[in-house]
């Protein structure tokens, strides 16, 4: 099978979790016997040192005349010999090309987003969403007086948007059932034939022996930004825990635009022993020394973070903001699904953890197996039979 993913960007690991997806499940297409081929259309940067795991095409939709893109997209499709085409946009661009992409290649949409993202808690997100201009800013006090508008504003849009890749495409993809349950809930009227979804596989290999040297450490890995990622939440629940558990500490993994915003508020209510360690190419030294990894998002569409942290034997404690919480934490088992935005519950429970240091150990060990469910092989055997469908 030979298959071309299409992105807005190029495919780089490191990144997005977008792009760590692509990336793992390239490399398993591949030793599987499948050759793939990556096509971006509004070039980022990429470092010069880096080594893309399949070739990489690039059509210039903002320099090159329309007439040209279809030229260069087709000439692609037969210098590759594609039978799959995969997309991982959803705007103009991609459209045009799934629109030119010729009779007898299939053509598959990915959402990897969570449809109607947040819809149920515009009315608490929107408060810390940055908002710079004036239209940023009006949309932002709408949200907060009249969610239930907002929602008709967006979701219009977003009907139309579905429609139009559903229409463009022979599947539709989603990643996990309760998002094909939330598209027909917020759009009764789509063709529910071609809906499917797929989880995303996780990134790294469950080992079989856990790392021994764990520490007490609780572990936020993501954006650092307060909408959607609501970081502010975890600092304070950390500001709750600190006072009373001096041999643990916290930890911040990631970049993002409120970062000096968190070390003022960190400085100002003087928070200690949480670091903030800044964009990392490599996280999984974090995961392997951390007990707790938190989620705290308004919504996500898989948040990779938990269960990267479960493959490494970290319990996840997450708001149950989003149905993607759900499928990887079983409540009491593996982890903690909590109120969402209830900061008391969250730090109650990381403090049942910390308690209980048996407990921990079983949640741990039950986090590792729930992580096996989401194997590259176990993903990509589900990837092959969605490719292969006639």
């Amino acid at each position: 099978m030979r298959v071309l993913f299409v992105f807005f960007v190029p495919i780089l690991r490191h990144v997005g979790g977008t792009q760590k997806v692509i990336d793992s499940l390239t490399l398993e297409l591949q030793r599987r016997g499948h050759e793939v081929s990556f096509l971006n259309y509004l070039y980022g940067r990429i470092p010069e040192d880096y080594r893309f795991p399949a070739p990489q095409y690039y059509i210039d939709v903002r320099k090159l005349p329309e007439e040209q893109w279809a030229e260069e997209y087709r000439r692609i499709l037969d210098e590759r010999r594609i039978d799959v085409v995969v997309n991982l946009s959803n705007d103009e661009w991609v459209r045009f090309f799934l629109a030119h992409t010729p009779a007898g290649i299939r053509r598959i949409s990915v959402n990897h987003l969570q449809p109607f993202a947040g819809f149920e808690h515009i009315g608490k997100s929107y408060r810390v969403m940055p908002a710079a201009t004036l239209k940023e800013k009006v949309l932002k006090y709408m949200g907060i007086v009249a969610p239930a508008l907002v929602r008709w504003l967006l979701g219009k849009p977003e009907r139309a948007g579905i429609d139009s890749l559903v229409g463009l495409s022979d599947n539709y993809c989603v990643l996990c059932r309760p998002y094909v349950e939330r598209i027909v809930r917020y759009h009764p009227s789509v063709d529910r034939g071609k809906l499917c979804y797929i989880p995303n596989p996780a990134p790294y290999q469950v080992a079989e022996q856990q790392p021994a040297l764990k520490r007490n450490v609780i572990l936020f890995v993501g954006r650092l930004s307060n909408y959607p990622k609501n970081l502010i939440s975890f600092v304070r629940v950390w500001e709750r825990l600190e006072k009373t558990n001096h041999d643990w500490r916290a930890v911040v993994v990631g970049r993002g635009q409120c970062l000096e915003e968190m070390r003022r508020y960190v400085e100002r209510h003087g928070i200690s022993r949480l670091s903030f360690e800044g964009m990392q190419t490599d996280v999984a030294p974090y995961y392997q020394e951390a007990k707790v990894v938190c989620g705290t998002s308004f919504f996500e569409s898989w948040n990779m973070s938990l269960v990267e942290g479960m493959c490494y034997g970290c319990v996840p404690v997450a708001y149950a903001s989003y149905e993607g919480t759900a499928e990887l934490i079983d409540d009491g088992i593996n982890g903690f699904l909590v109120r969402p935005f209830d900061e008391e519950e969250m730090a109650s429970r990381i403090q049942q953890l910390i308690d209980s240091p048996s407990l921990l150990s079983r949640y741990s060990e039950a986090a590792v197996a729930k992580a096996r469910q989401y194997d590259i092989g176990n993903i990509t055997d589900q990837w092959e039979q969605l490719l292969r469908r006639p």
